[in-house]
């Protein structure tokens, strides 16, 4: 049963839809064909950074892509808008293995606890200090007014659109950027985003191009600002294997087995001296661009019994060379989209360990869990919690206060905190840093129960449960892919 007023909603939503695909469908058509130049370059813009995005082209051009990125970071960091002292406090887990949703599958997951960045809670809104002129926190009028904070400026997509590339004050991992569209215009999911992805892509090599919704409580943090996040981690998604496999064109489509449901399109192999380079090209992102198409459609909305409105996705693409000895010079392309429902939440058991909406990053398989972690699980896992003669009462208050957050979860999860004789601190600001990383990090008992909490919050955030290979292919199915 569609909702009231929801049919007016699908009629001019697929109007749109229809003009914009047909727009980047002739678009592509030519940026394949060479009729266009689709070529990032720098841009010639004099009020965002023009000097040192000049500097950065001259670098990239010299040196190569990496020792440019190297320089925008060493640069950010010099001048204290990147907070290394800060960033060094974050803990990371050593990645693990699990049994995949399927016989004969596994899947990978990282955890890690970021104590350089305020938590955001989903539905709360964190007042900003905001340049003059700008709009929104990523708008280019920061650039420059920031302390420290600098740009590298291109053209991107099949339009030539002018944006920037910065890196964020807290990055989560190595070479961790963020390209932003110069014009203030809204975070939008078309067929326009996979064509900027994908031309972003090409001229980035062996970076990972991730794109979140459009939709709130559903990943993205600034919604109000077309932005895509970039990262040079391989995340751990684009290892994961297959559950079943489909093609389109020449494009491989697999429905993967991983704790989110997610589909990957990778185009035809081929180097760049291949005559089918172009076919193989659009294959694949027309494949990306019909599922799209059908995850936001009436039809799969009736399927899973939401309202269309609330069907969107995030998209992570790569073009990763070949290492391989008997494939030197290829390059594998693909697209992974993870299809997003808003209102799939994390459960509130686990809101102890996470209440921030779960981003495209973490949907990837990497977890940025919130810096109270650290001393939390310090307290609970590692001091213990069972009451002791000589406590304080603010001591035994905070005792009190970590059970009834985390005592549930500690009986889901089967943890079962060590006892002490003695009275030990658990106050964040008594606790030695070092100590507290090495010992929690270190903790077998602490990784196991993060990871299986951080694969139940993918799940819980997955727009369907990804056990379930008949919607899947349903899915699949309407978007001609078989």
């Amino acid at each position: 049963m569609i909702a009231s007023g929801f049919s007016v909603y699908y009629v001019v939503n697929k109007l749109l839809r229809y003009n914009n695909r047909c727009q980047f469908q002739e678009n592509l058509d030519n940026w394949l064909q060479g009729k266009t130049t689709h070529d990032l370059s720098a841009a010639t813009s004099h009020d965002v950074d023009c000097e040192f995005s000049t500097e950065c082209e001259t670098i990239r051009r010299r040196d190569g892509l990496f020792q440019m990125l190297d320089h925008m970071f060493r640069t950010m960091a010099d001048e204290q808008y990147i907070q290394e002292e800060r960033i060094a406090l974050n803990l990371r887990f050593p990645p693990q293995t699990f049994p995949g949703y399927t016989k004969n599958t596994v899947f990978s997951l990282e955890c890690s606890v970021n104590c350089s960045k305020p938590e955001l809670k989903t539905g709360v809104l964190k007042p900003r200090i905001l340049a003059p002129g700008a709009k929104c926190v990523l708008c280019k009028e920061h650039v420059g007014v920031k302390e420290g904070l600098h740009a590298w400026c291109l053209s991107v997509g099949l339009k030539h659109r002018q944006f920037f590339l910065q890196a964020p004050p807290y990055p989560y991992c190595e070479n961790h950027f963020v390209l932003i569209e110069k014009e203030h215009v809204a975070q939008a999911i078309t067929p326009d985003t996979i064509g900027d992805m994908w031309t972003v892509a090409s001229f980035l090599p062996n970076m990972y191009i991730c794109s979140n919704t459009d939709l709130s409580g559903t990943g993205a943090s600034v919604l109000q600002h077309r932005h895509y996040q970039i990262v040079s981690k391989r995340l751990p998604i684009c290892d994961a294997q297959s559950q079943f496999a489909c093609s389109f064109g020449s494009a491989t489509v697999e429905f993967l087995s991983f704790p989110c449901a997610a589909v990957r399109v990778r185009a035809a192999s081929h180097t760049s001296s291949d005559k089918d380079a172009s076919t193989a090209q659009f294959d694949c992102v027309d494949a990306v661009v019909k599922l799209l198409d059908a995850w936001r459609s009436v039809e799969m909305a009736e399927v899973l019994g939401v309202e269309m409105c609330h069907q969107t996705a995030s998209f992570i693409c790569s073009f990763v060379d070949d290492a391989s000895a008997s494939n030197v010079g290829a390059t594998t392309k693909e697209i992974i989209i993870i299809p997003r429902t808003s209102g799939r939440a994390t459960r509130r058991l686990l809101h102890c360990i996470k209440t921030e909406f779960v981003g495209i990053l973490e949907m990837a398989g990497f977890a940025i869990l919130p810096g109270r972690l650290k001393a939390q699980l310090h307290a609970l896992l590692v001091q213990g919690l069972a009451p002791c003669e000589g406590s304080t009462t603010e001591e035994s208050a905070t005792r009190d206060q970590l059970l009834g957050e985390f005592g549930p979860w500690m009986k889901a999860y089967g943890i079962v905190p060590p006892e002490r004789t003695s009275p030990v601190p658990i106050h964040a600001e008594a606790m030695h840093p070092e100590q507290m990383s090495t010992e929690v990090v270190e903790s077998d008992v602490v990784a196991t129960a993060l990871y299986k909490s951080f694969a139940d919050i993918m799940e819980d955030n997955s727009a369907f449960d990804p056990r379930n290979t008949g919607i899947a292919r349903v899915w699949l199915s309407m978007a001609g892919v078989h």
